[in-house]
C-alpha cells in the first residue's frame, strides 16, 4: 500500500502556487505591460525564498530517504 507523506503533499501544493503567484506577475509586468508597485516587488521576493527554500528542503528530504 502507498503510504502519503502529509507534509510533502503540502510542500509541493505551496511550491506549486508560489510559482503559479510569480509566474503570473512576471507575465501580467512584461507580458501585458503592467508595472508593479514597490510592495509587489517585494511579495516577489518573498515567493522567490518560499520556492528556494521549499527546493532546498526537498533535495535535502530525498537525500535522507536514500540514506535509509
Amino acid at each position: 500500500m502507498l503510504r502519503v507523506n502529509n507534509q510533502l503533499i503540502a510542500g509541493y501544493v505551496i511550491l506549486a502556487a508560489s510559482f503559479a503567484a510569480l509566474g503570473l506577475a512576471l507575465m501580467s509586468q512584461y507580458g501585458f505591460g503592467y508595472h508593479p508597485c514597490e510592495l509587489c516587488i517585494y511579495q516577489r521576493w518573498a515567493f522567490a525564498v518560499v520556492i528556494l527554500l521549499l527546493l532546498i528542503s526537498f533535495v535535502s528530504c530525498k537525500k535522507r530517504l536514500i540514506l535509509l
